[in-house]
């Protein structure tokens, strides 16, 4: 019995670290994803800042020609003025010219903002093309070390894989189902030790009795609260310490 236990707690090792690789083989897609989502992200505001920017130099282009328009009816206006002889239409003629610079003022003041703002972005844009250069090679390095560790971690999965095998082939049949079955309702868990009368898994007194045969160790125990296979946990110990 002493040997099945012993089979037991080592299967459960394996499984429970099996289970640790497997989630880290698991989040590994999910950390890749993440990250070509930040890469993307980032890219993405780089490429609208851009189209802003292209967007900005175009309306620059129209007021600068609507500015050089008005300013060319301006010169008309004012050439007009010295030809004018009645003095009411030089009075109107006057008041378009006024009009017109009151226009060229605000369209030159919306131009300086509108310049400003594309000063701005231009360096906003030149700091992110440096900052995507640096964050494209600390992608791709993550990307390769991801890569990397889940081949890695593939290797382990199939060399703990048949250490499983190998050891279920020395557990009896009916002991190794029973354990398989504890082990998908129980989180994964089949077999935990006992230390002081309390399971170190559900963390619940088991019999005063019960843990006395424990310590016995003539015959195999399940937890009464969570059902798994238990020991007590100075199995095994008790032996290396009479060798010292």
């Amino acid at each position: 019995m002493q040997e099945q236990l012993r089979q037991l707690i080592e299967l459960q090792r394996l499984e429970s670290e099996f289970q640790v690789l497997e989630r880290e083989k698991i989040a590994i897609p999910r950390k890749l994803k993440e990250l070509e989502k930040d890469y993307e992200q980032f890219t993405g505001q780089l490429t609208i800042k851009k189209q802003i920017f292209e967007e900005g130099n175009k309306e620059k282009r129209v007021f600068e020609q609507e500015i050089r328009e008005l300013e060319n009816q301006l010169s008309r206006r004012k050439r007009r003025l010295l030809e004018i002889k009645n003095n009411r239409e030089y009075q109107a003629c006057l008041r378009e010219v006024d009009s017109i610079k009151r226009e060229i003022k605000e369209k030159e003041d919306q131009l300086l903002e509108l310049m400003t703002n594309l000063e701005a972005l231009s360096e906003e844009i030149k700091s992110g093309e440096k900052e995507l250069e640096t964050r494209k090679e600390e992608y791709e390095n993550k990307k390769k070390e991801l890569e990397k560790k889940a081949s890695e971690l593939e290797k382990k999965l199939k060399a703990f894989d048949n250490k499983r095998k190998k050891i279920s082939k020395k557990i009896e049949p009916g002991l190794l189902r029973k354990f398989n079955f504890i082990k998908d309702k129980r989180n994964g868990i089949a077999v935990a030790p006992v230390d002081n009368g309390v399971c170190q898994v559900c963390h619940m007194n088991i019999p005063p009795q019960t843990f006395i045969e424990l310590q016995k160790n003539e015959r195999m125990h399940n937890c009464p609260n969570c059902q798994r296979f238990i020991y007590w946990s100075r199995f095994g110990l008790e032996s290396e310490e009479a060798k010292k």
